[in-house]
């Protein structure tokens, strides 16, 4: 038991890191925002939050959705840690070479503007940096997440203050795009600065063939399923730029940045737990699902506390925060919070998923998720703009998350799991219980 309670301290010791560095990146954010789309006003606010939103939805390609997979093979094969690094960097760098040069050939044929055009270019070039994110999947491994947040929180900091900056001296929106994009860039780069610490290097990493077909074997479901889950969280704003106008997506993006602001929190809580939790299902089945359970309980508890509040104030704080010309924002905000409920459970089910080797069903979730959530943006966003689009958002959510999970036998005890944690509000002592259990 003294063991157990233990690791429980270490798991959540090293969740306050994460939390920490994405609670510090939430306060940063939510007053950059403010004053960035202040200055640049909805139609380049949304020029920006487009291309933000076309990097995200090629972000899942280039990690080859590995990100679970890799951190589950390094809790089991530590003596293999390099080559499974290394060979995962080079096959990322790869496709992220192929997804930047595919950025530019769509802009070349879908843009009119030249300007726009190379905005795309200089975006794209940071999904090239991407494959650095293998060093914080090595820290996840390990349950080191401090070095994650210390580096995160370093790049926050220097692009706030140069955000801030550039809306003190009024800058051009190229300067804006730059620095958006160097941020991206330097957001996975920044992580080697630590590697030393922990006895790691770079040049320690080998590119092993033979680890490149169970590599790509594992992941491949879960390449497609991270794509869809990236279309169906940002096809909304790409299809207001094609469908409205740039206008409309700065008004849409200041409610889903205010919404999914917060989606920091399961991921910090999940990481933490899941390679524990790993070792846990192997050991002892009765306490892996109770505290199973406890965990999808308190992503319930926090995700409908947010959205609760969050529609109450919704109004005025746009209107306070935000400006006359984002007044829209307010009500998509009041909708798409709900999203959340759905968003704080889909990460304990990825993991989930991982664990039980059921990937092919997470590409079967996400891909119907993402086909309902642009079929529905089709037939929304024509009449109601944003909020079609919000309604759009959390109808995929709760299919592809939540309402799918029935259909399957396998699924089913987890969908059971996620139904038990909607009563969570009125079973509070039993969570405490079972996670100390």
């Amino acid at each position: 038991m003294l063991g157990s309670l233990a690791r429980f301290k270490d798991m959540f010791f090293n969740a306050g890191w994460i939390m920490f560095e994405k609670f510090f990146r939430m306060a940063a954010n939510f007053l950059v925002v403010i004053m960035v789309a202040r200055f640049l006003g909805p139609d380049q606010f949304g020029i920006i939050n487009y291309l933000m939103a076309m990097i995200n939805i090629l972000g899942p390609i280039t990690a080859l959705g590995m990100a679970g997979v890799l951190v589950r093979d390094l809790v089991r094969n530590p003596d293999q840690q390099n080559e499974l690094l290394g060979t995962s960097f080079v096959l990322k760098f790869l496709a992220a070479l192929i997804s930047s040069i595919g950025l530019v050939i769509f802009a070349l044929f879908y843009e009119t503007d030249p300007m726009l055009i190379w905005f795309t270019v200089v975006f794209s070039l940071s999904l090239l940096f991407k494959p650095f994110e293998n060093v914080k999947l090595y820290y996840e491994s390990i349950v080191k997440s401090k070095y994650v947040a210390l580096s995160e929180s370093l790049v926050l900091i220097v692009f706030s203050v140069l955000k801030v900056v550039f809306v003190l001296l009024q800058a051009e929106l190229l300067y804006f795009v730059i620095i958006y994009a160097a941020e991206v860039a330097m957001t996975s780069l920044a992580k080697v600065i630590f590697l030393r610490k922990n006895e790691m290097s770079l040049l320690d990493w080998k590119y092993r063939s033979n680890l490149v077909k169970p590599l790509l074997t594992r992941s491949l479901p879960l390449i497609f399923s991270s794509m869809a889950a990236a279309i169906y969280m940002k096809v909304d704003q790409i299809m207001l730029r094609f469908m409205v106008d740039e206008t409309a997506v700065g008004v849409y993006a200041v409610a889903a940045r205010m919404s999914e602001i917060w989606y920091f929190i399961p991921i910090a809580v999940i990481t933490s737990v899941f390679p524990a939790m790993i070792k846990l299902r192997s050991k002892d089945t009765a306490r892996y699902h109770r505290r199973l359970q406890a965990v999808f309980d308190i992503l319930f508890l926090l995700a409908f506390s947010l959205a609760v509040v969050v529609t109450f104030i919704s109004e005025p704080f746009v209107n306070i925060a935000f400006g006359e010309e984002y007044r829209a924002s307010a009500a998509i905000l009041s909708i798409h919070i709900w999203a959340g409920i759905f968003a704080f459970m889909r990460q304990g089910l990825s993991r989930w998923l991982i664990n039980e080797d059921y990937l092919r069903f997470s590409l079967y979730s996400q891909g119907g998720g993402a086909i309902i959530n642009v079929a529905l943006n089709f037939m929304l966003i024509p009449r109601y703009e944003g909020i079609g689009a919000a309604i759009a958002t959390i109808s995929a959510f709760f299919i592809s998350t939540y309402l799918v999970c029935f259909f399957t036998k396998k699924t089913r005890p987890i969908a059971f799991i996620m139904t038990k944690s909607f009563t969570a509000p009125f079973r509070v002592r039993s969570i405490i219980k079972n996670l100390k259990s």
